[in-house]
């Protein structure tokens, strides 16, 4: 992630209640408001400029299929905006799934971090870490998915 900007998120799932409920509560885990108000008091009461850690906002750009999700991202690649975590579904009927998709990312964003969220997938671990390298770039999180749970794992995944 850039330092000052706002870590950007992509994600792709093919469930329409499944995006809202990211698109409404992943902000508010990922500590946005809450940490940007603790912050600024903190500064205003101990008037200790960069004694805080700036928390930076977060941004979610929601899609349900798996082509849009590689259009996004080459481009927020082309604007210079990068995604800092793609978040993907493996399964997103009746297109490409999420797997393929990242095949496809991994075309553009060599390092982006990947975190797959699937209830089911028919593809093994290990040919998932073959087809979309490198595999300590690829994170796995089984459906159903806590948010807080999410937003830990997108904090781990930046920081490596």
């Amino acid at each position: 992630m850039n330092n000052g900007q706002a870590l950007r998120l992509l994600l792709a799932d093919d469930e329409e209640a499944v995006q809202k409920i990211y698109g409404s509560q992943l902000l508010q885990h990922m500590g946005n408001s809450v940490s940007s108000q603790v912050s600024e008091l903190e500064r205003e009461l101990f008037e200790e400029p960069g004694a805080v850690e700036d928390v930076s906002p977060t941004t979610v750009t929601i899609c349900s299929q798996g082509d849009e999700a590689v259009d996004l991202t080459t481009q927020a690649i082309e604007a210079g905006t990068p995604f800092d975590v793609i978040i993907l579904d493996v399964r997103m009927p009746p297109g490409i799934n999420g797997v393929e998709a990242a095949e496809l990312i991994r075309d553009v964003d060599t390092t982006v971090p990947i975190i797959f969220l699937s209830g089911y997938s028919d593809i093994p671990k290990k040919e998932i870490d073959k087809r979309v390298p490198p595999p300590n770039r690829v994170h796995f999180i089984s459906k159903p998915v806590r948010m807080a749970q999410l937003a830990e794992k997108i904090r781990e995944v930046i920081d490596d």
